[in-house]
């Protein structure tokens, strides 16, 4: 499942339909958070020294995995582009998190640089809408029940449950597999979502999912979100019920 959602545009239009006006009000205020987001993840990097902890590599591939993949939601290609850029010279680090050579750091500075100066941009086209407020509830019909979102990041299982809620969607968040799967048997939920955008999480993810039927007669529709290109891992998605990708 992608997810990507475009709005027509950033400035208010009457032709637009009441959710496409919802959408681009979203996306507006998320273009206002973005030099914040960057300027989090510029600082998380600086404060890896010239070998970098486990935690503090993992913090900094989160925020990049988060940024490309919500940028990518929004339609901000260019930007989701220049972190997906950021996200690609963190997997090479990762692989060997004892030492990080001068070639990398001075590749990510680079990825960096770019993806602050395409943020500053957008900001400055955005137009002034702090007194529009941006989150208005849907006046449709409501889904049958709620949503679960397993994910390993708290703050982009808030973000996609956020988006959800335009569509009449509410849900909870569990970064815990064992919880997720409590849960999913205890209560009757219209569907879970599932991340398994980082490397670590794909395995153990899709064995969850594929042992639900064990549980339930009939298990939930599984939605599979992920930001990274992986067939194999698409395939597999597939094998284990997943409806979508």
């Amino acid at each position: 499942m992608s997810r990507k959602m475009r709005a027509p545009g950033l400035e208010q239009d009457e032709s637009q339909t009441p959710l496409q006006q919802r959408i681009a009000a979203m996306r507006r205020h998320y273009v206002r958070q973005l030099p914040r987001r960057v300027a989090e993840l510029e600082s998380a990097w600086r404060e890896i020294g010239s070998h970098g902890a486990r935690g503090a590599m993992e913090k900094v591939f989160r925020l990049a995995h988060t940024l490309r993949g919500s940028a990518a939601t929004f339609g901000l290609d260019a930007i989701s582009a220049a972190a997906g850029r950021v996200d690609e010279c963190l997997r090479e680090i990762t692989g060997d998190e004892s030492s990080i050579t001068q070639a990398q750091r001075e590749r990510l500075q680079h990825s960096l640089e770019e993806l602050r100066f395409l943020v500053s941009v957008a900001a400055e086209r955005e137009p002034d809408t702090s007194t529009q407020p941006w989150m208005t509830p849907l006046q449709a019909a409501r889904p049958s029940g709620p949503v679960l979102v397993v994910a390993r990041d708290p703050w982009a299982g808030r973000e996609l449950l956020g988006q959800l809620a335009y569509f009449g969607y509410k849900g909870e968040i569990e970064p815990r597999l064992d919880a997720a799967r409590r849960l999913a048997v205890q209560r009757r939920f219209t569907a879970l979502i599932v991340d398994i955008g980082h490397p670590n999480d794909a395995d153990a993810h899709l064995r969850m999912v594929r042992e639900l039927p064990r549980d339930l007669a009939v298990p939930p529709p599984v939605l599979f979100v992920a930001e990274r290109d992986d067939m194999r891992v698409r395939l597999r998605a597939t094998r284990v019920g997943g409806v979508a990708y």
